[in-house]
């Protein structure tokens, strides 16, 4: 069973720009299979041959401009990434996502006495992700590197 809980969070954007507070949720990339359909004589089955497009989100309350022009200054070529620590069943962990791709932004409407929500979404054409050290998902599209939840994918 796992008993994760977060201790501390940091967002990196391009440029050297940290959020600490203030963030809201993060959704890492998701991994969506796709298949094929091979007709059988009694029974049809499902091949895997591939996998959708890969997206990853975080929602961010009061930082705006400073954190728009980080998030888009280096076009499909921007860098994020997303660690946290914390406490899994009395051990300490640690666990970063590091993704390559376009962002795109999006603002929630702003209200009075509140703080506007911005909302990053990224298109993946590079993700490695490392739970306390141990490679979990190695992404890089543009050299065929597929490796997802331990599962080594040669295209």
């Amino acid at each position: 069973m796992n008993n994760r809980v977060i201790h501390a969070r940091k967002l990196t954007l391009p440029g050297g720009f940290k959020i600490t507070n203030n963030m809201g949720d993060f959704t890492p990339p998701k991994y969506t299979k796709v298949y094929a359909d091979i007709p059988g004589t009694f029974m049809a089955k499902k091949v895997h041959v591939g996998y959708e497009a890969s997206e990853w989100s975080v929602t961010i309350k009061g930082e705006m401009a400073s954190v728009v022009n980080a998030a888009l200054m280096a076009g499909e070529s921007t860098v994020i990434i997303y660690s946290e620590n914390g406490k899994n069943n009395h051990s300490r962990y640690d666990t970063t996502h590091t993704m390559t791709g376009e962002v795109n932004i999006e603002y929630d409407a702003s209200k009075m006495r509140e703080q506007q929500t911005l909302t990053l979404t990224g298109q993946i054409s590079k993700h490695a992700w490392l739970d306390n050290g141990i490679p979990i998902t190695t992404v890089d599209i543009d050299n065929g590197i597929y490796n997802i939840g331990g599962a080594l994918f040669n295209v």
